[in-house]
């Protein structure tokens, strides 16, 4: 177990070293780019996309886009769609870094620390950083892997996980809570992808995890902006409302049909992760078309407070 705790906490701090660095070298830019997205609504969703695969998070992505509307740079209907693609952005990022390479590790460490050391400019530097933050996240998946391998065969993790796999609500509520305690929804993923990938957490279990992660990081933006402006909650609670709805929507059909599962890969970590990507992009071509009126709609129910 300690083993396991101090991968998840290397996990979760690797996470996090790749978004300081994208954020210290280039902020910049990437608020202009966001800035020039408000075109169009599909402009706007790939705009959030790929910010989300920079920063490795929606969360960041939602902060940058409150600001942005606090002060009228981008309006709630803009903003939401940002956040729709952000959402795809981070589910697409956890595809990416469940890929098992072992030569990427030294190539990233080597790599990233020369550039580092040697880099002249800030912005050099900060490559270096987000270079060791990636190899730091393939050490700690890779240490997840054989911290768990003990407890495969073990009779109490294997009662533990069957109960979690027969209760999806406990399940969908555990990924919630972890999402949001270490304020990760990516780190949550990719450690529940790697448990469900050692055998240790049965598929709908995992499913039910990976779709409360999706609840919880939409927590964390809403709990992250709750003093902002109202047109800035409303756009966040409107992403809330969509993704966590949605995942207890589709947490309801799992547990009716968990056969469905093996229509998304053949092993339980590859049904995990494509489930998590297929919910936000199926989230974001349903929901694209209207958010115009989602945010209209929530203009009237978060209307602003007049005196008296």
């Amino acid at each position: 177990m300690i083993h396991i705790a101090g991968a998840a906490a290397l996990l979760i701090w690797a996470v996090r070293l790749v978004r300081t660095g994208v954020e210290r070298g280039f902020a910049a830019p990437m608020r202009i780019w966001l800035r020039h997205s408000a075109k169009n609504r599909l402009l706007a969703a790939g705009t959030g996309l790929g910010a989300a695969v920079l920063l490795q998070s929606a969360t960041a992505v939602a902060v940058l886009v409150s600001n942005f509307i606090s002060k009228g740079g981008v309006v709630t209907a803009t903003g939401l769609a940002i956040l729709l693609g952000a959402d795809v952005g981070s589910a697409l990022v956890t595809q990416l870094l469940m890929v098992r390479q072992p030569i990427l590790i030294p190539l990233l460490l080597i790599v990233g620390v020369v550039v580092f050391l040697r880099g002249e400019g800030s912005n050099t530097r900060q490559i270096g950083r987000i270079l060791i933050g990636l190899a730091l996240i393939f050490v700690s998946l890779d240490m997840i892997r054989s911290a768990t391998e003990p407890m495969i065969s073990n009779p109490g993790t294997q009662a533990i996980m069957a109960y979690l796999g027969r209760d999806l609500l406990t399940a969908f509520l555990i990924g919630a809570v972890f999402a949001w305690g270490v304020h990760s929804s990516v780190a949550a993923v990719l450690l529940f992808v790697t448990l469900a990938g050692q055998s240790i957490l049965p598929s709908p279990a995992a499913a039910a995890m990976i779709l409360g992660a999706n609840l919880g990081g939409g927590f964390i933006a809403f709990v992250l902006t709750y003093s902002a402006p109202l047109a800035s909650r409303r756009m966040v609670m409107a992403n809330l409302l969509l993704r966590g709805g949605g995942a207890v929507l589709v947490v309801l059909v799992i547990a009716e049909m968990p056969e469905l599962l093996t229509q998304l890969g053949a092993t339980p970590a590859r049904q995990s992760i494509n489930l998590h990507l297929a919910f936000n992009v199926a989230l974001a071509i349903v929901a694209l078309p209207f958010v115009g009126p989602i945010t209209t709609a929530f203009s009237f129910f978060m209307a602003e407070k007049t005196g008296p």
